[in-house]
C-alpha cells in the first residue's frame, strides 16, 4: 500500500510540475516578447531559449519539491518527459532533437537538485 502511494505522488508531481513548466512557458514568454526590440529575430530565439530554460527548471523544482524523495530523479524525469513531448513528437527524430531531449533532461535535474538543495533541513532531538 506504502508503494501505491508513493507512486500515486510520484506521477501527482510529474503532473503538477509538468502544468507549472507550461504555464510558466507561456507567461515567461509573453513577457519576454514586450519589448520594443522583440521584432528582432535574434532577440526572440534567444529568449524563446531562455525561456524553455528558466520554465523546465521551475517544473523540475516543483516536480521535486511535491514528490518529497528522489527529488533529483523526479526533475530528471520531467525535464526528459518535456524533451520528449517538444522536441521528439513535434520535430521527429535526428541526432539534434535528441540533444535537445537530453538537455531538456539534464535542466529538469537541474530543478530537482534545486529542490534538494532548498529543503528545510530539521534538527534531530537535542541539538539547536
Amino acid at each position: 500500500m506504502n508503494a501505491l502511494r508513493h507512486l500515486g505522488r510520484s506521477i501527482a508531481a510529474l503532473l503538477v510540475g509538468g502544468l507549472c513548466a507550461l504555464i510558466a512557458f507561456g507567461l515567461f514568454l509573453a513577457l519576454a516578447w514586450l519589448p520594443r526590440f522583440s521584432a528582432s529575430t535574434a532577440y526572440k530565439t534567444v529568449a524563446l531559449f531562455l525561456v524553455i530554460a528558466l520554465s523546465v527548471i521551475l517544473g523540475g523544482y516543483v516536480s521535486g519539491r511535491l514528490a518529497g524523495r528522489s527529488r533529483l530523479g523526479h526533475g530528471l524525469a520531467l525535464g526528459l518527459i518535456l524533451g520528449l513531448v517538444a522536441f521528439g513528437y513535434v520535430l521527429g527524430a535526428g541526432w539534434l532533437e535528441l540533444l535537445a531531449v537530453m538537455i531538456t533532461g539534464l535542466l529538469g535535474a537541474a530543478g530537482g537538485w534545486l529542490a534538494e538543495r532548498t529543503r528545510r533541513r530539521i534538527p534531530a532531538s537535542g541539538q539547536s
